[in-house]
């Protein structure tokens, strides 16, 4: 029997699922493409590893990350899949053309295990908002009045058993609430951050302004390392010469900056993110690491 296709919809602070209803050829072919995009999602994936925000995955690695415990609204998806098809609210134009949807997703059950295919949605694929051209009788092509939207060409994510599988943080962030899944220093960390001995911020009120979701992010990370404990002001200094990094200290303070761009080279640099190629010797700064 065909499966279902269904939509992950955005309302305010809140996923639902709706129905695609489709004819039953078009919902076997659209199974057969969400087959054929979870075939090649596994394809040449020889580790799962657990998900941390500190690297980009390699070709033949996938993320993996509890789906309940990590990612909550994960079980929106996988409720869907369990449920009676016919009891899900079904789709509208109105709701494609409102914007609201953020994933399409289809699935299979087994027992207690289910497996959930998603792909990432954007309005860009709702081809009705564009000059869409669809060819009619004797060759001739009019302009497509309907709604109508495409399927991407890969899957973002796959759900297996409790199991998130995923490439892109970057597409699986579009689509469901990842706050859970890494750490953000609180208001409470920015101020203890701003007040350590060997950091200057010149307002503090100002620096939490400025210290967005990224710089939380390396904040955090810079707090949990204990980096401004174990190194002294001269070794940090030492350390930003080597690699061509000018950070500006004062008094035996680094001067944190008032931008909010040279802010995260600073503390970029300082969650060991800068460093000069062995070969080229050229500079990188780079927001994926890992240890080897």
């Amino acid at each position: 029997m065909p499966r279902n296709l269904f939509a992950a919809c955005r309302n305010d602070d809140e996923l639902t699922a709706k129905r695609v209803r489709l004819e039953r050829a078009v919902q076997r072919e659209v199974q057969n493409v969400f087959d054929e995009q979870a075939r090649s999602f596994r394809e040449g994936v020889e580790s799962e590893i657990p998900f941390t925000g500190g690297w980009a995955p390699d070709d033949d690695e996938v993320f993996s990350v509890d789906a309940l415990s990590r990612s909550p609204e994960s079980s929106v998806l996988i409720e869907t899949i369990r449920a009676d098809a016919a009891s899900i609210d079904e789709m509208s134009s109105a709701d494609f053309e409102e914007g609201k949807i953020t994933a399409l997703f289809t699935g299979t059950t087994s027992g207690d295990r289910v497996e959930v295919y998603v792909q990432k949605f954007s309005p860009q694929q709702i081809l009705s908002r564009k000059f869409a051209l669809i060819l009619g009788t004797e060759a001739t092509f009019s302009r497509l009045e309907k709604t109508a939207f495409a399927l991407d060409t890969s899957l973002a994510c796959i759900i297996e058993g409790r199991k998130l599988k995923f490439k892109s943080f970057y597409k699986l962030r579009s689509i469901i609430n990842v706050t859970s899944m890494y750490s953000v220093a609180t208001d409470a960390d920015v101020q203890e951050f701003s007040q350590h001995p060997i950091i200057n911020v010149a307002d503090t009120h100002a620096f939490a302004q400025i210290a967005d979701q990224t710089s939380r992010k390396i904040i955090n990370a810079i707090n949990k390392n204990g980096t401004l404990d174990k190194y002294t002001i001269d070794v940090v200094q030492n350390a930003a010469c080597e690699v061509g990094m000018e950070i500006d200290v004062a008094d035996g303070k680094i001067l944190m900056p008032n931008n909010r761009s040279e802010l995260k080279k600073v503390l970029r640099f300082l969650d060991d993110a800068v460093y000069r190629a062995p070969l080229t010797k050229d500079r990188y700064m780079t927001n994926s690491k890992r240890k080897i």
